[in-house]
């Protein structure tokens, strides 16, 4: 049985009329189209949002792609979605399980590595694994191994595509469409995309692993940590206000490094930072943007601030998310940064 369709509904506490008629609306598509299509309303605070801290509500995310934000959407629009992405179901291709220790094997044949210690880190798109090169001392490498076609969220990354140029008009379409020819293509583009940038950032001086190796869905980088710990991210840590304010500091001029490569993080919080020893490592860069391209760069560029303001104001920090993104926006046009 096929996977429904979900809805997801974020609303605000206590809730506003524009939140009830969301509600309303999605509820009565979801029944419309039950059981292919499913419904889950939270909370704006609820942990399983984090990945859309920022959107304004009431929020409408449509099979993992935001749909609508601040405002509920018109009922024929929110069906004309589900219609649509209903019929493309046909056009999806059988899943083709990635093997990581296969996807590895080719850091060994390379000696680049001698083995794999172990899973560091597992996730929905894409698991981490600790990798290790003998000598005196060991090197350690984190080793990133992304999903199959399936199992990776390709929907909702159009708003991080817009602006990447295909050359093959055929190809383009396909994956525009998301067709069986298509879909192997925007998970090369993915995987192609963080190694690229991580190179990029890493030679610019941004906080980042450093990019050791890439090869077919792995990536191969600097591990963060020792062999009994991996670095925790910097929701999972407490700072002092000191600390706080410095690395809040620090963040911000590594955005200011990102937009003068010409890029946006686009989905930073502090779940994708690494703490380690009062050092930050910045990660997961495969739906970072080019700010001169894509025509969601400076909503992408001021939700990444927004993100760390709202983080780092439990440490005192008091910051202006909207000032910042407009005054650092303002200086990528002008070419000052």
């Amino acid at each position: 049985m096929r996977q429904a369709i979900e809805i997801l509904v974020i609303v605000a506490k206590p809730l506003s009329e524009e939140c009830a008629t969301c509600k309303r609306v999605a509820r009565e598509v979801a029944q419309k189209y039950r059981p292919r299509v499913a419904l889950q309303v939270v909370s704006d605070s609820a942990p399983a949002v984090e990945h859309y801290r920022g959107l304004a509500t009431p929020a409408v995310i449509v099979a993992g792609r935001v749909f609508t934000e601040a405002h509920a959407p018109r009922r024929e629009q929110l069906e004309r979605a589900i219609r649509e992405l209903l019929e493309e179901e046909g056009l999806a291709p059988k899943s083709v399980e990635i093997d990581p220790l296969l996807e590895l094997e080719s850091f060994m044949v390379a000696e680049v590595i001698d083995e794999v210690v172990g899973l560091i880190k597992p996730g929905k798109e894409a698991s981490v694994y600790l990798a290790r090169k003998q000598g005196d001392p060991p090197r350690l490498y984190a080793a990133k191994v992304y999903k199959d076609t399936l199992h990776r969220s390709f929907r909702q990354d159009q708003v991080y595509r817009d602006g990447l140029f295909i050359p093959d008009a055929r190809i383009r379409r396909a994956v525009t469409k998301g067709t069986k020819r298509g879909l192997p293509v925007r998970f090369g583009m993915w995987v192609g995309r963080e190694a690229e940038v991580l190179g990029r950032l890493y030679q610019a001086g941004a906080d980042i692993p450093q990019p050791v190796s890439q090869s077919g869905a792995a990536i191969l980088m600097e591990y963060v940590g020792d062999e009994s710990t991996a670095a925790p991210t910097l929701q999972h840590v407490a700072l002092s206000p000191a600390e706080g304010e410095f690395l809040f500091r620090r963040l911000l001029r590594n955005v200011e490094i990102f937009l003068s490569c010409d890029l946006v993080h686009a989905d930073l919080s502090a779940f994708n930072v690494l703490y380690w020893q009062g050092q930050i490592k910045i990660i997961d860069f495969p739906q970072a943007v080019d700010a001169r391209f894509n025509p969601s760069a400076r909503t992408l560029l001021a939700r990444d601030i927004h993100n760390l303001c709202r983080y780092f104001a439990r440490y005192g920090v008091e910051a202006d998310a909207s000032r910042l993104a407009q005054d650092l926006w303002r200086r990528f046009l002008r070419s000052e940064l």
